[in-house]
């Protein structure tokens, strides 16, 4: 793609990252639910927007990890749990995140921080390479702070990179009241208050004893309140977009927008993220746009969040850092992407190709989906005599091993065929 043709240099890096967001919820991604990110799908029309992409994992430390520095978690050395003890559940340990805000301020840029999830933030070690570091709360706090840092980065003089990042549509789904039009019509959820993080718990644990049209009639709440989120969203980050406009940087600019992970509405039997890497929660979206080099592209080739730092850099003309796990866009062929969670002593894997998926939960659970016919991931086909699944074992083996070698409080039940 041309992301290979690059004939100039861009000045500046803006990248904006939403939290929780399912790749088949944008609309230029397939999604006629409702009209969720008409400013995004212009923003990805203009360049190279990865179609076929996945995270390296299921909730945003380690999928911030992934994007941040180009390698996987094991090569890092750093395998978020969240909680429960053991590697991970503290801060990034050291002082030399090898990341992108931290190559690009060695190299002689301005550099700022905007989060509403501390996993970015100081608290997890994560903003190392920022100059600057500023929490903020919903969308407008995160859009309004951006705004002002992208003010300040400008006047600077140096070349800059912003990183914006929403958290929202993070559960709970609150979007303003603008966002649920119609939202009083639909058939009440039992009475539980969605807005409520112990209600929706308190909803998620009885879910087995309602109805088809009870499970429905929350989905479709559920449903509108995440979508209005997304929505939300769009607008803020348009105003971000604006902005840039109005210091008239756009073609001297390189824009990244990117989403961590995704979100479960109970299609495998859960809720919300950090499980599985079924295809609702580690399927993302990835586009890059930089209008005097990028033809407009929907790149379909498998790409993984690993692959995001290498492809900036090699935008800005820095070479790479020989440790790096992901590739350039379009430099070669991505035959696998993999996907490690590790949260409490749970851990699942996962082999991806282009075309099918092999998941393997360490409580012994193997899955097989043809996402050809299947991209939801909802017919498992896994047969441990299948000449298919045996080959992507053969490519998720060593890693199972791998993992296995760095971790003392967990061990895989049956792996292999």
């Amino acid at each position: 793609p041309a992301v290979q043709e690059v004939p100039g240099v861009p000045v500046n890096v803006l990248m904006i990252t939403m939290d929780t967001t399912r790749r088949d919820r944008l609309n230029s991604n397939g999604y006629s639910g409702r009209i969720t990110s008409p400013n995004i799908d212009a923003l990805l029309a203009g360049g190279l927007a990865l179609r076929n992409h996945y995270s390296c994992s299921t909730w945003t430390y380690p999928s911030f990890v992934c994007m941040l520095t180009g390698r996987d978690q094991v090569s890092m050395d750093w395998v978020p749990s969240n909680g429960g003890g053991g590697v991970g559940a503290t801060a990034y340990i050291g002082d030399d995140l090898p990341s992108i805000a931290r190559i690009l301020n060695d190299n002689g840029f301005a550099t700022g921080l905007v989060w509403a999830n501390n996993f970015l933030g100081p608290d997890r070690n994560m903003d190392q390479g920022h100059e600057t570091s500023e929490a903020a709360g919903g969308a407008v706090n995160i859009s309004d702070t951006a705004v002002a840092r992208m003010d300040l980065l400008v006047a600077d003089g140096r070349p800059w990179f912003l990183h914006t990042h929403f958290n929202d549509p993070h559960g709970m789904y609150n979007p303003p009241d603008e966002y649920l039009v119609g939202y009083d019509d639909l058939p009440p959820c039992l009475g539980f208050d969605l807005t409520d993080r112990a209600a929706f718990e308190q909803m998620a644990a009885s879910w087995p004893s309602f109805t088809d049209d009870d499970q429905a009639a929350c989905l479709a709440r559920l449903s509108m309140r995440y979508d209005g989120c997304i929505r939300w969203v769009d607008d803020r980050i348009q105003l971000i977009l604006d902005n840039l406009d109005a210091h008239g940087l756009r073609d001297q600019t390189l824009i990244v927008f990117g989403t961590d992970h995704g979100d479960e509405f109970n299609e495998h039997g859960d809720w919300e993220h950090g499980k599985g890497p079924f295809a609702e929660i580690n399927a993302s979206t990835i586009g890059f746009v930089y209008p005097p080099a990028i033809s407009p592209e929907d790149f379909e080739g498998l790409t993984t969040h690993e692959d995001v730092l290498p492809t900036i850099l090699n935008f800005l003309g820095i070479a790479a850092p020989p440790e790096l796990t992901g590739i350039v866009v379009g430099s070669e062929v991505r035959r696998f992407a993999h996907a490690l969670v590790y949260k409490k002593q749970d851990t699942w894997q996962a082999v991806i190709s282009p075309s099918d998926k092999l998941i393997y939960h360490w409580e012994g659970d193997k899955y097989y989906f043809d996402n050809a016919v299947d991209p939801a991931d909802l017919s498992n086909l896994y047969d441990p005599t299948s000449p298919r699944v045996v080959e992507l074992w053969d490519e998720l083996q060593p890693k199972v091993d791998a993992f296995e070698a760095y971790i003392d409080d967990a061990v895989p039940i049956s792996p292999g065929p």
